[in-house]
């Protein structure tokens, strides 16, 4: 019977496998990981800390696109 649940516990843990599989292959197929410095660069001016020492240049100057410069009043 222990035999049982063993192989019940690895069919389990290979079903999860395989659905993390397709979570991460459905991710790459929708564009969920094109551009992922962009949002970080978002994230990062929207929290202020863009410019400093520790988060990038002392400039962001020609870093953004055209489509975000302007809009600091948000």
């Amino acid at each position: 019977m222990l035999e049982y649940l063993t192989l019940g516990e690895f069919i389990v843990a290979a079903l999860m496998a395989v659905a993390a599989l397709c979570a991460f292959v459905w991710g790459v197929a929708s564009g969920a990981f094109k551009n992922m410095e962009g949002v970080k660069h978002d994230v990062l001016k929207a929290e202020g800390v863009w410019g400093s020492s520790v988060a990038g240049p002392s400039s962001s100057e020609g870093v953004w696109p055209p489509s975000l410069k302007g809009d600091e009043d948000r």
